[in-house]
C-alpha cells in the first residue's frame, strides 16, 4: 500500500445551548481504483462459430413502413401448425394492425422424377440473414428424406423501398439435369371471411397480380415476377376441383404443375400464384424473383410495383447489401480479435433493426410470435433501444424513447407490455415497475450522447413524472420504492433489480435537472434514490429488513410482500453492479458476484436466473414444454452482466471469454438467441428467439470491452452518511477495515483540470459520532507525488451545522 497523508481540521460548531469544539478528520487513502480499467485486447485462438440450431422466425423491415415476418413450418417443438417455411405476415403503415396475408410459400414438383414436394408442412428448414439483410431459408428433409435439389428462399425488404424481393435459388447437386416446378403463391387475409367481398385481377403489363382488400377495410396487396412466368391463376381458395376456372392455385399445381390462368375474381377467399419451371442442368443453380408488397391504395400498389420492376432482382439485393453495410458502419464498431464476435455484434445489432416498428418505435419481446406474441416490454425494449444509443443509432432509440413517453401513464408509471402494431397497452403482469428506472436512465443517456437539447426539453415532462412516481411512493418505513412483479414477473416483491433501477433512473433524472436547472427536481431525486439505496445495503437481518445478506455476503433476491426477507440468489441481480448503482470494486460487490457465479453458473460461461429455476424446463408457464432439458437454464442476459461486473474488476479476459460463449450459443448465422440456452444440449431455446434485449446487452457488453461505452451512471450529487466512530491511528494503519459499513459517494468526473489521476477523486467517505465528522478519499491514481513535487493538489472540505455557524477553529496537515 502507497503512503497515507492525514489532514486534521476543526472548527467551532455553535448552537443555542451549547457551545462545543468538534474534530473534523479527514483521511486521504490511496487505493487504486478499478474504474475504467486498460483493456488489453484478449486473443481470440480460433474465431468462435456460433450453434446449429435455427430460428424459426425472423422480421424484415424497410426501415418506413413495411414489415414482414419469415417463419418455419413449425415455430417451436409444440407447433402443430399446418403451413410450411413461408412469409407467415406482410404488413405496412396504413393497416400496422392486421396482417395483410394469410401466406405466402412456394411450392413444388420434381418432374423428371414425377415426384411432389407440395405438402409443404412436411419441410424442415433454417433461417438467418445475410449481410444483405435478406432473411434467408433453407429447404432442408421432406417427410424426413431429402430433396433432389437444394433450394433457398430469400425475403429482403429493401431499406427505404416500398416492396419485398423473394429470390428462390435452387442447385441440383445431382449427376444430370433435371426439371424442377415451382408455384409461388399468396393467400390473401380476409379478415371476415367466410364474409365480405375482396377481389383480384392480373396486369399483364406489369406482370403482376393485385388483390384488393379495401372492400373488408384493409389494402391492396401486389404481388409480381421479375421473370415471365409459365402460368397463373387467380383462385377462389375454398375451391378444390383443379379442373374449375376459379381453383385455387395449388389444386391446379398439384394435379397437373400448371396453373389456369384466370385473371380476375371477386370472392371471400382468395389466394393467387406463378408457376415457374426450371431445367437445371446437373450442378448448376437456377433462380426465379419475385416481389410483394401491400398498399392503402391500388394507385400506391401500382407505383410500389413500378419501382420494383425499375431495377432487377439483383440489383434490389446490391443496393440493399450497400444500405445496410453504411447503416453499420455509421454506429460503433466491434473491433475484438474475434470475427465471430464481430459477426455476432452486426448480426444482432441488424436483428433488433429490422424487429423495431418503423413508425411507432415499438420494439417486441421476441421475433417468434409463438410464444409472446407481438407484445412490446416496456423494460425490455427500453433497454433494447439503450443497445441503439449505445451503438450510435440515435435515430431509432430517439423514436422509440419518444414513443415511450407518449404511452406514460398520468402518475408516470408504465404499463408493462404494449402491442408493437398500434402501441396499445396489452393486459399482462402489473405492475413492473422496473420500466420506470430502464426509461429514465435510457432517456437521459440519449440526451448525453446526442446532446440534443430539443430532445431533452421536449421529454423533460415525462422524465420528472416517472422520478416523481418514484419519489412519492417510497415505503416510509422501509425505504424501498414501489413494490412490483419486476423482471421474472412471479411475486410482487421489493425486489432487488427493481429498486436497482429505481436508483439509477433516480440519477438519470438528477442528472437531467442539473441540464435543465431544476434544482428542486434535482434534490428531491437526489433523496429519492439515496434513500432506496440506502435500503438496498441494509442488512437483512436488520428491524426494518434491508436486502444485503450480511450473513453470506450476497443481496437477496427481494424483500417479500410481508416484509420478510426473500434471501434467493439471483442472477438479475448483477444488473445493479452493470449499470454502477453498486460499485463493482467494493468488497460486497465482489463477494456478491462470487456467491452468484458460485451458485448459478452454468454451461460454463453462462448464468442461471435463480436457484431452483425450471422455466423451459418443468414449468407450466413454459413457452413449449421442456426445452431446456434440465432446470436452470443459462440466460445470456445475466452473463453479460457479470461479463461487465468482470471488466469492471479488471478481468477483462474473463468478459472477453463471456463474449465468446454468447457468440457459440447464437442460432444459426449469429442470430440472437431467445432468453436462455440449455446447458444440457448447449444450444439456445427456440422458443423465444430471436431476443432483442439479449442482442442489446451483448452489445453494450462488447462496446463496453473494447472502451467505447460506459454504461455505469454516477449522481452530480449523493447522500451519504453513518453515525460510527472511526479509530484514527498514525499513518492511518489498520484504520481501514473501520470503513467497511460506512457509505461513501462515487465521483462522476472522468478527469481533473490538471489531467492527472492523482487528484482525482474515486470514492468519498462519510460518518461521524458525537464529537467527530470523519471523512475519507480515496483517489483514482493510487499513488501520491511526493512533498512539495508536481502534480500538486488541495482538499477542501466545506461543512456547516444545522444553526448555519461559520469559522474554522483549528487547522492542520500533514
Amino acid at each position: 500500500m502507497s503512503p497515507r497523508k492525514e489532514l486534521i481540521m476543526a472548527r467551532d460548531k455553535t448552537s443555542n445551548r451549547i457551545r462545543r469544539t468538534v474534530w473534523l478528520i479527514v483521511v486521504l487513502a490511496l487505493v487504486l481504483s478499478p474504474l475504467g480499467p486498460t483493456v488489453v485486447p484478449a486473443q481470440a485462438v480460433t474465431d468462435t462459430a456460433p450453434s446449429s440450431t435455427s430460428a424459426t422466425s425472423l422480421y424484415m423491415s424497410n426501415w418506413e413502413d413495411l414489415m414482414g415476418i419469415a417463419m418455419a413450418s413449425r415455430l417451436t417443438q409444440t407447433d402443430t401448425g399446418t403451413y410450411g417455411p413461408r412469409l407467415g405476415e406482410l404488413r405496412f403503415s396504413g393497416s400496422w394492425s392486421t396482417n395483410q396475408i394469410v401466406d405466402y410459400s412456394a411450392f413444388f414438383r420434381d418432374e423428371t422424377a414425377s415426384n411432389k414436394y407440395d405438402d409443404i408442412n412436411e419441410f424442415e428448414s433454417d433461417l438467418w440473414y445475410d449481410s444483405t439483410g435478406a432473411a434467408v431459408q433453407t429447404y432442408l428433409d421432406y417427410a424426413g428424406s431429402g430433396t433432389p435439389v437444394e433450394a433457398t428462399r430469400e425475403y429482403l425488404a429493401v431499406p427505404n423501398e416500398p416492396f419485398i424481393v423473394v429470390r428462390y435459388s435452387a442447385t441440383n447437386p445431382g449427376a444430370s439435369s433435371l426439371t424442377w416446378n415451382v408455384l409461388d403463391q399468396v393467400h390473401l387475409n380476409n379478415p371476415q371471411r367466410p364474409l365480405g367481398s375482396t377481389s383480384a385481377s392480373y396486369d399483364a403489363i406489369r406482370n403482376a397480380i393485385f388483390g384488393d382488400l379495401t372492400g373488408v377495410d384493409e389494402g391492396v396487396v401486389a404481388f409480381g415476377a421479375f421473370q415471365a412466368a409459365d402460368s397463373y391463376q387467380i383462385g377462389d381458395d375454398t375451391v378444390t376441383d383443379p379442373a374449375a376456372d376459379d381453383a385455387s392455385p395449388w389444386f391446379q399445381f398439384d394435379d397437373s404443375g400448371g396453373l389456369g390462368g384466370n385473371g380476375s375474381l371477386t370472392a371471400a377467399d382468395i389466394s393467387v400464384g406463378f408457376q415457374n419451371g426450371l431445367s437445371i442442368a446437373a450442378g448448376s443453380t437456377e433462380s426465379i424473383c419475385f416481389y410483394i408488397t401491400a398498399r392503402s391504395t391500388l394507385a400506391q400498389a401500382q407505383d410500389a410495383a413500378d419501382i420494383a420492376r425499375a431495377g432487377t432482382c439483383d440489383s434490389w439485393f446490391d443496393q440493399a447489401k450497400d444500405d445496410w453495410s453504411a447503416w453499420l458502419a455509421a454506429g460503433e464498431r466491434p473491433s475484438t480479435t474475434d470475427t465471430g464476435v464481430n459477426e455476432a455484434f452486426d448480426v444482432n445489432l441488424m436483428t433488433i433493426k429490422q424487429m423495431q416498428n418503423p413508425t411507432i418505435g415499438g420494439i417486441p419481446a421476441t421475433s417468434n410470435p409463438a410464444s409472446y406474441g407481438y407484445k412490446v416490454w416496456a423494460r425490455d425494449a427500453s433497454v433494447t433501444a439503450m443497445g441503439l444509443d449505445a451503438s450510435g443509432h440515435h435515430e431509432e432509440a430517439e423514436l422509440f424513447w419518444n414513443w415511450m413517453a407518449s404511452v406514460q401513464k398520468v402518475d408516470g408509471s408504465f404499463n408493462t407490455t404494449f402491442d408493437l402494431w398500434t402501441g396499445d397497452v396489452v393486459s399482462f403482469v402489473e405492475p413492473e415497475h422496473d420500466s420506470i428506472g430502464m426509461f429514465l436512465l435510457g432517456a437521459y443517456r440519449h440526451y448525453e450522447m446526442t446532446n440534443d437539447g430539443d430532445f431533452l426539453n421536449n421529454i423533460y415532462p415525462e422524465i420528472a413524472a416517472s422520478a416523481d412516481f418514484l419519489n412519492t411512493n417510497i415505503d416510509p418505513t422501509y425505504g424501498f420504492g414501489p413494490m412490483d412483479a419486476s423482471i421474472w414477473e412471479e411475486d410482487q416483491e421489493f425486489n432487488f433489480f427493481s429498486q436497482a433501477m429505481y436508483v439509477a433512473g433516480s440519477w438519470a433524472a438528477q442528472q437531467a435537472a442539473v441540464v435543465q436547472g431544476e434544482d428542486i427536481d434535482r434534490d428531491n431525486w437526489n433523496g429519492a434514490a439515496s434513500t432506496i439505496l440506502s435500503a438496498m445495503q441494509r442488512s437483512y437481518g436488520w428491524n426494518p429488513t434491508g436486502l444485503y445478506n450480511e450473513t453470506w455476503g450476497y443481496y437477496n433476491r427481494a424483500v417479500n410482500a410481508d416484509f420478510t426477507p426473500r434471501t434467493t440468489v439471483d442472477g438479475s441481480t448483477m444488473a445493479a453492479i452493470a449499470w454502477g448503482v453498486i460499485d463493482a470494486s467494493s468488497e460486497r460487490a465482489q463477494t456478491h458476484a462470487q456467491t452468484v457465479e458460485g451458485f448459478l453458473s452454468r454451461d460454463t460461461w453462462g448464468i442461471a436466473r435463480y436457484t431452483g429455476d425450471t422455466y423451459y424446463y418443468t414449468a407450466e408457464f413454459n413457452p413449449a414444454g421442456d426445452e431446456a432439458k434440465g432446470p436452470e437454464a443459462a440466460w445470456p442476459q445475466l452473463a453479460m452482466y457479470m461479463g461487465l461486473y468482470e471488466l469492471y474488476a479488471g478481468q477483462p479476459d474473463r468478459t472477453f471469454s463471456r463474449l465468446q460463449w454468447y457468440a457459440s450459443r447464437t442460432a444459426k448465422g449469429y442470430i440472437p438467441m431467445g432468453e436462455a440456452v440449455s446447458w444440457v444440449t448447449e444450444q439456445p431455446i427456440v422458443s423465444t428467439t430471436a431476443e432483442p434485449i439479449t442482442a442489446s446487452v451483448f452489445i453494450m457488453t462488447t462496446l463496453a470491452y473494447q472502451g467505447d461505452f460506459e454504461p455505469r451512471i454516477t449522481p452530480p450529487d449523493s447522500n451519504a452518511g453513518a453515525y460510527k466512530t472511526i479509530q484514527v491511528t498514525s499513518g492511518t494503519n489498520g484504520d481501514w477495515p473501520a470503513y467497511a459499513n460506512v457509505p461513501y459517494y462515487l465521483s462522476h468526473t472522468t478527469g481533473t483540470e490538471s489531467g492527472s489521476q492523482m487528484g482525482k477523486i474515486d470514492r468519498a467517505y462519510v460518518t461521524n459520532d458525537a464529537n467527530n465528522l470523519y471523512i475519507r478519499v480515496d483517489n483514482a491514481s493510487g499513488s501520491l507525488s511526493g512533498y512539495d513535487s508536481e502534480p500538486k493538489f488541495a482538499i477542501h472540505v466545506y461543512s456547516e451545522d444545522f444553526d448555519h455557524a461559520e469559522g474554522v477553529s483549528s487547522t492542520g496537515d500533514a
